[in-house]
């Protein structure tokens, strides 16, 4: 279906081995809609109800029975999230959430009419103005609080310390990016790293720090 709907594997007992429920909106791709793009998993350990974890095939059809193709890399990507702020980074009396873009590619990059939200029925909850931009190879630091008058861009909304779903939208609609994230630890970030995401020392429009320590492994029991 177009629209969406759950479909499940089941063994010969009938018990549900795995299942997904997709849909054509909040967050998933859009280009599989009609489109002639199938939807493919990103991650098979992560959830896979999750539309952060699905993204379009690269080819229309899809690749069945094949490897999908590695896909280009977005020209803009969701590089560091800090949702739970309480003493880490302060601005005037706030201590606000920020997320980190990065642009990977050799050349500056106009923002204006992208779009942030943590809502996937709202794709353009904050809206780039006309003139925002991020150098080569360089960060962009976008703030989330409600308070009035902070530095630089800000999105007018507060991210969830208890976990959300963030995405990145270009101008035509198309999610470039998303990070789905739960329960976060007190002024510790989410930052992307070789191995993924990981754990850092906020570092706001800097190279990401090395995944924080949180306790020496002989204070570890399982």
């Amino acid at each position: 279906s177009n629209g969406g709907e759950r479909l499940r594997i089941l063994d010969s007992l009938g018990n549900t081995g795995h299942s997904v429920r997709y849909a054509d909106s909040e967050g998933w791709p859009t280009t599989p809609d009609g489109g002639g793009h199938s939807l493919v998993l990103l991650n098979p350990d992560a959830d896979s109800n999750d539309a952060a974890n699905w993204s379009a095939s690269v080819n229309e059809d899809g690749s069945p029975g094949q490897a999908e193709p590695a896909s280009p890399p977005p020209p803009v990507l969701i590089n560091e999230v800090l949702a739970n702020n309480r003493s880490a980074l302060q601005l005037g009396d706030e201590f606000p959430s920020f997320l980190e873009l990065r642009n990977p590619g050799p050349d500056e990059l106009s923002l204006a009419d992208w779009g942030l939200s943590d809502d996937g029925g709202s794709p353009r909850k904050f809206t780039f103005p006309s003139g925002a931009k991020i150098p080569a190879g360089g960060y962009l630091v976008i703030w989330f609080s409600t308070a009035p008058g902070l530095p630089g861009f800000n999105t007018g909304f507060d991210l969830d310390p208890d976990g959300a779903t963030i995405f990145l939208n270009s101008p035509s609609g198309v999610r470039t990016d998303a990070l789905t994230y739960g329960a976060q630890i007190a002024d510790l970030s989410l930052a992307r790293g070789l191995d993924g995401w990981q754990l850092t020392t906020p570092t706001p429009g800097l190279l990401n720090a090395p995944p924080a320590l949180l306790a020496p492994q002989s204070a570890i029991t399982l």
